[in-house]
């Protein structure tokens, strides 16, 4: 039987986000669910915003789950996001609004 392969997706929603496998043995495909976390928001004044850095630290934490897991099944990573939001950086690349 061949290797497993495995494909990752980041998939960040508006209440929760998660990181899942796609496991394919040659013949099928199964899901499996690496890590899930809240998409939280931080009140900055009288303004809500995504926390990006936050959110960012949760993906590397299920990106290193799922590397102790499967290793060098890996064979690619997508991510899909909710598509309206966004953060503009500066000249430098530091985020700014």
């Amino acid at each position: 039987m061949p290797q497993e392969k495995v494909y990752l997706s980041v998939d960040l929603g508006a209440g929760s986000s998660r990181i899942v496998a796609g496991i394919y043995n040659g013949e099928e495909i199964r899901l499996e669910e690496v890590a899930r976390f809240p998409s939280t928001n931080v009140q900055v004044d009288d303004s809500y915003y995504w926390d990006f850095l936050g959110i960012y630290r949760n993906i590397l934490d299920g990106l290193a789950q799922a590397i102790q897991r499967y290793g060098e099944s890996i064979e690619s990573l997508g991510v899909d996001t909710w598509g309206v939001d966004y953060g503009l950086l500066d000249k430098d690349n530091r985020l700014i609004g």
